[in-house]
């Protein structure tokens, strides 16, 4: 049985979920069948599936948000075996999540330049596109470290809405302008996108992280893109105190500094700047 119908045929009717909840769990389902590459099902439900899942998270996410995916997955497991569908979860043999704090890491100037060498060195383009990866990928490092914007942002971003100073991204409840140097607009223009069309996300989220970590790879650096969101934050709070939560569109002082504040990068000195990158 696959567990999206589980859940709404089953799971779902016995239960009170908000609607936020509800979202969740779907979210959290569709997440678990993309890293089985099919649709999930009851028979997933095993230790070594899911502990082999959770590894596979807890090295693209932070430790807390696959600590509510496992609670999520093992209580759909465990109703699953109260109504006789599954064997209930052997659950001392399921991975425990530390959720010990631990420090947050963004990319050091050694780590942006090897991700910046190893973009310029690629070649080949996408498939069934004329753009070239190493010019998509210069553009995108450029980009992202200019504005500190989330990848899922930039991924929205059109060519039309793109300067020589700035870029703007529109999203259904906000609309964000963000500054960027002459390197990133070059770099952009360089591309020659459709002005119609979207200057990154013409790739999938899926597709744009199987090729971000290729590249990551290749630069011999950890981390997924949100380390150049995080460099790009800690050296303007190096620079400005208070302005890395402005510059990440952060609202709570608390977020910013538990998610992007990377204090080995705010303390050093010279920051590291756009100008210097």
């Amino acid at each position: 049985m696959r567990l999206i119908a589980f859940y709404e045929g089953v799971y779902l009717p016995s239960h009170e979920i908000q609607d936020n909840s509800n979202l969740q769990f779907r979210v959290k389902i569709k997440r678990f069948s993309e890293w089985l590459e099919r649709d999930a099902e009851l028979s997933d439900f095993n230790v070594e599936t899911l502990n082999q899942y959770m590894a596979h998270r807890l090295s693209m996410v932070a430790p807390a948000t696959v600590n509510t995916e496992r609670c999520a997955l093992v209580s759909l497991w465990n109703y699953a075996g109260d109504v006789g569908l599954c064997q209930y979860p052997q659950a001392r043999r399921l991975m425990k999540v530390d959720l010990r704090k631990l420090p947050v890491r963004g990319y050091t100037f050694s780590d942006l330049t090897s991700l910046l060498a190893v973009a310029n060195a690629l070649t080949g383009r996408f498939r069934n596109r004329t753009i070239e990866r190493s010019l998509f990928w210069r553009a995108y490092i450029l980009t992202a470290y200019d504005t500190g914007l989330q990848c899922g942002e930039l991924l929205l971003l059109r060519a039309a809405d793109v300067t020589e100073t700035a870029i703007r991204i529109t999203k259904p409840k906000r609309v964000i302008e963000a500054p960027i140097s002459h390197s990133a607009a070059m770099a952009i223009a360089e591309l020659k996108c459709d002005p119609s069309g979207l200057v990154f996300g013409f790739l999938s989220r899926r597709s744009f992280f199987e090729a971000y970590e290729q590249l990551r790879e290749a630069a011999g650096v950890e981390g997924t893109s949100k380390f150049i969101r995080r460099a790009s934050c800690s050296a303007i709070e190096s620079v400005s105190p208070g302005r890395g939560r402005v510059h990440a569109k952060h609202s709570q002082r608390t977020s910013f500094d538990n998610h992007l504040r990377d204090d080995r990068l705010v303390a050093e000195q010279p920051p590291m700047l756009p100008p210097r990158f």
